[in-house]
């Protein structure tokens, strides 16, 4: 919905209005319909604003409260503002905007954080003044759908904001740990450390308080792992498969419903898989103004099942093609607008280009299936996650036949197969955090009788606490990159909770057919293509996954030069004869890898233009 940056200056110091517009400045593309700055002494808030909600100047922020105590710039939506609203307007207020952000302060003013925040149905981040106490909230919504980072400088002044540029200074330096992650396939964005020294991320579901004097209060008002209960468990295990599909329908019907609650022109994300058009479909019924736009990526195309769909819900579909070449003059933007090496999303790229495309067209906001996955359980690796187990225990010598004869199975049933240091470093370079959740979990579903059902709980905990957050990241950035926003039906309170808390035989089941080469016998989703198939062609709805791949390191030559006095060969201090050798000392796709990270750091760190390195990757990059 919009950009937020400010500043908390020490007690007897006044903050500068021109020091919060520079910060705005570098966040201008979030918000293209407007800006403001408020300064009361030691804080200066800002806000650039994407209307959405309500498009009169009666919304336009930073906002005060009725009683001028309380001042807020806030990023996001609250779909539920119109019943949030009726809470308030019993106690006789009346308000002087028809949107959210009002809604949003003058309940936070009446009630706190502790009890408004759990209650949305949405998204958001955002700084609330408190002139009176003098004291500074920042919180992020449950999920983390919208970034909110932070910094406190030696002087004791705190700047916050939407993205991380407006903290960094000329010589900010990286954190090691985040680039050695990066290279080891590191998501970087589920915990409080970022990629740079100093700057840190509020958690997903967390709100923080600074004080006068510098005192500091946090505390999570909500976690993925809240969804999990056993009442809720126990109930959906004795239902019928009937009750409780009936059940999953009515909460993605009403978590759709939600998220075109909108002022400005709303378009789906069609990508031809199963969840954008479950999405797509049950949103067209509601709305003959629904835009549709796919990207056509070179080698990874699906634009035919884009289109089938398309025709089914008789609405044009507006195509953006990427060639291999595209993804190549196009990394450096991506990069910029993404803050972080795109190794981990290396199909960012495409991302980037189909938001531009729908902003283009004048929508504002887009509709994607990000969560399906992480909750249904749509990923091959899981469906065959118990003859994973009896595998490993064969002998090395059957492990290493079987790679020689089938190498692709190989990789697949054992991963880890002679990466005991890389997966050491990777779980340091991780604080070990995933040991932390594992423990976590197991505690929160020991009520769950069948290990099965309790596998794939934790299975689907582990995803949405870290790799549903870098998806979110990626269409957070880059559509905000194109002033657009992303909402995510399969992400709605109601939906989520029932989709924790059911039996794995929803989420994989057996079935009596091949299937899908990659599981076998097995039907990955089940319950999201039980819905599917009540809306959708058996055809789509029964094809595999395929992703939004992006596979290029074997279809590009990278020169050493392209390192020659680079910020790889800097940072980890590699002499000439090193940088000539790497096309030869390493394989493909870590020398792609290098490629992203080089053109990270010279895009945020050495801060060089982004048209000048796509000119450096023209000159020493070629597609072979």
């Amino acid at each position: 919905m919009c950009g937020i940056a400010g500043l908390l200056c020490p007690p007897n110091s006044n903050a500068v209005d021109r020091s919060v517009r520079a910060m705005l400045d570098q966040i201008g593309h979030r918000g293209p319909d407007g800006s403001g700055v408020h300064v009361d002494r030691e804080v200066g808030l800002g806000h650039v604003r994407l209307s959405i909600l309500d498009l009169s100047e009666a919304a336009a922020q930073p906002m005060a409260s009725h009683d001028d105590r309380f001042v807020l710039t806030y990023n996001g939506e609250v779909f539920n503002f119109r019943a949030l609203r009726e809470r308030l307007e019993q106690r006789g207020m009346v308000f002087r905007s028809t949107g959210d952000t009002e809604v949003l302060l003058e309940l936070l003013a009446a009630f706190g954080p502790d009890d408004v925040l759990p209650q949305i149905e949405g998204f958001f981040a955002f700084g609330l003044w408190d002139r009176k106490e003098r004291s500074l909230l920042l919180a992020r919504d449950r999920y983390g759908i919208k970034p909110l980072y932070y910094r406190q400088y030696p002087d004791g002044t705190i700047r916050f904001a939407s993205e991380m540029r407006p903290l960094l200074d000329a010589d900010t330096p990286p954190e090691p740990a985040g680039v050695t992650g990066a290279l080891l396939g590191h998501g970087l964005v589920a915990g409080a450390e970022t990629v740079f020294r100093g700057v840190q991320s509020l958690l997903p579901g967390q709100w923080i308080r600074f004080a006068p004097g510098g005192a500091r209060t946090s505390r999570r008002f909500f976690d993925v792992a809240d969804y999990v209960d056993p009442q809720l468990h126990r109930e959906l295990a004795q239902a019928s498969t009937a009750e409780v599909t009936a059940r999953l329908d009515r909460a993605l019907e009403e978590s759709i419903d939600y998220r075109l609650v909108s002022d400005a022109p709303v378009a789906c994300l069609v990508s031809g898989g199963i969840d954008s058009s479950l999405i797509t479909t049950l949103a067209a019924r509601r709305s003959n103004q629904l835009g549709l736009f796919h990207a056509d990526v070179e080698h990874n195309s699906e634009r035919p099942w884009a289109e089938a769909l398309a025709k089914a819900v008789k609405l044009p579909l507006d195509v953006v093609s990427m060639t291999n070449q595209d993804f190549l003059d196009h990394v450096p933007i991506t990069t910029r607008h993404a803050e972080i090496p795109l190794i981990y999303h290396a199909n960012s790229v495409p991302f980037l280009l189909v938001s531009k495309r729908v902003g283009q067209q004048r929508f504002k906001v887009v509709l994607t299936g990000e969560g399906s996955d992480e909750f249904f359980l749509g990923y091959p690796m899981l469906a065959i996650r118990r003859y994973l187990r009896w595998a490993s225990g064969l002998g090395s010598a059957v492990q290493r036949g079987f790679h020689a004869l089938f190498p692709r199975g190989g990789k697949l049933l054992w991963p880890q197969q002679g990466a005991g240091a890389p997966a050491q470093l990777m779980q340091l370079v991780d604080r070990f955090a995933q040991q932390r959740d594992q423990a976590e979990f197991l505690q929160r579903t020991e009520h769950i009788r069948s290990a099965r059902d309790r596998e794939l709980t934790v299975e689907s905990l582990h995803l949405l606490r870290g790799h549903l957050t870098t998806l979110l990241h990626r269409n957070d950035r880059l559509g905000m990159a194109a002033s657009i926003e992303s909402r995510f039906p399969f992400l709605g309170r109601t939906l989520a909770r029932l989709a924790v808390n059911l039996p794995a035989r929803y989420k994989i089941r057996v079935v009596p057919r091949f299937y899908n080469v990659r599981h076998p016998f097995h039907m990955d989703k089940w319950a999201v293509r039980w819905l599917a198939g009540q809306h959708l062609d058996k055809a789509l709805v029964h094809r595999p996954k395929k992703g939004f791949p992006i596979a290029l390191s074997n279809r590009v030559a990278i020169g050493a030069d392209l390192f020659a006095g680079g910020w790889v060969a800097d940072w980890f201090g590699l002499p000439d004869a090193a940088v000539t050798a790497l096309p030869q000392r390493v394989d493909k796709g870590f020398l792609f890898a290098l490629m992203l990270l080089e053109v990270w750091g010279r895009v945020m760190c050495r801060h060089e233009a982004p048209d000048a390195v796509r000119e450096t990757l023209r000159r020493h990059v070629r597609l072979v």
